[in-house]
């Protein structure tokens, strides 16, 4: 594993990782000098491939320079890509529409889908042999812009159930559903969806936000904020104990790729009232909760209207998702994707 940086307190691991930025420093800020570390560790893994004599396989996640998949072509080692969220081009275009129709196309975050990155990508999804693809929509984001089905390997992300241990609760009991909303608060996460929703549905419950607000956000909606049927909690370290508060999940996000927070909502037995991005691999509509298949304000007003009116889900309901997820743990995914890894090379 070769990485610019290395911020893990421990290592865990018996798997040999080569970073730019030396251990001691792992705490340091260094993303002015991203650009310099990134470049520098990239150059470590063209090294190794060169070493193998083409019997390597590089395993690329997140950005890569341009340039960087012919480069590792050209050693004759397999390129896989790891797509831990749709494509970019088709990500910009839903977020540019989002932002526009808020009137707030000055607040899109330009610097995160710049036409350079986009472009490496582009070439570094044309050049990879293989594909991890963790939903059907980070899949489906791949074929509007043009890849082929048959590189894509079809699989899922998970969750470490040892993070969610215990049984304390950080909310109060109310006589009313809790919905809860965990993740940055934002226009990519449907943010401003769900709290036009809220303040249109008038349903008996409440509202838990977990997580940072997009200042913008804030501004537009701090009415809805301060409602006392909504509850604001910028970071908490034991997240397990907010799920396990809360009667459902509600996460209308615009564009994903496998949100764990989604994965962690099921194991403590919350039925989903979710987006098709924000389903992942797990949600079924009308098994393991709803899918909302739409950026429609009336469709989630109704949604919540209808969960409200319903009171809080059945034990048995809580029982079959919480089944539902342990087959998305680490260990099995885990171990599925290695498999996945070993048959198509």
């Amino acid at each position: 594993m070769i990485t610019p940086a290395d911020r893990r307190e421990t290592l865990q691991t018996d798997v040999n990782v080569r970073t730019v930025v030396p251990r001691w420093a792992r705490k340091w800020p260094f993303r002015p000098t991203n650009i310099i570390t990134q470049r520098r560790a990239e150059t470590i893994l063209l090294q190794n491939c060169r070493s193998e004599q083409g019997r390597a396989a590089a395993y690329l996640w997140g950005n890569v320079s341009a340039g960087l998949g012919l480069e590792i072509k050209a050693t004759g080692a397999v390129l896989v890509r790891e797509k831990f969220n749709c494509a970019m081009r088709v990500a910009r275009e839903i977020l540019q529409r989002a932002y526009a129709g808020l009137n707030a196309s000055a607040h899109f975050p330009n610097d995160v889908y710049d036409d350079r990155l986009l472009h490496a990508e582009m070439e570094s999804l044309k050049e990879s042999d293989l594909i991890y693809c963790p939903s059907p929509m980070v899949a489906w984001s791949l074929e509007e812009i043009g890849i082929e089905r048959s590189r894509m390997v079809m699989t899922s992300y998970g969750f470490d159930p040892a993070r969610l241990s215990g049984d304390h609760q950080a909310l109060s009991v109310i006589d009313a559903p809790t919905f809860i909303f965990v993740g940055y608060i934002c226009v990519r996460k449907g943010a401003h969806i769900l709290l036009e929703a809220w303040r249109r549905a008038g349903a008996r419950g409440r509202l838990v936000l977990l997580g940072k607000v997009e200042p913008m956000i804030a501004d537009r909606f701090a009415d809805v904020l301060a409602r006392p049927d909504v509850e604001h909690h910028p970071f908490a370290r034991d997240v397990g104990s907010y799920y396990r508060s809360a009667d459902y999940f509600i996460f209308p996000s615009l564009e994903e790729g496998s949100p764990l927070v989604t994965y962690e909502a099921a194991f403590c037995g919350l039925p989903s009232i979710v987006s098709r991005m924000g389903a992942g691999a797990i949600v079924r509509d009308g098994i393991d909760g709803v899918i909302v298949d739409c950026d429609d304000i009336k469709s989630w007003t109704h949604a919540i209207a209808n969960a409200a009116a319903g009171g809080k889900p059945a034990a048995d309901q809580a029982r079959q998702i919480r089944e539902r997820s342990m087959q998305f743990t680490w260990d099995r995914v885990g171990a599925q994707r290695r498999e996945q890894l070993f048959e198509r090379l």
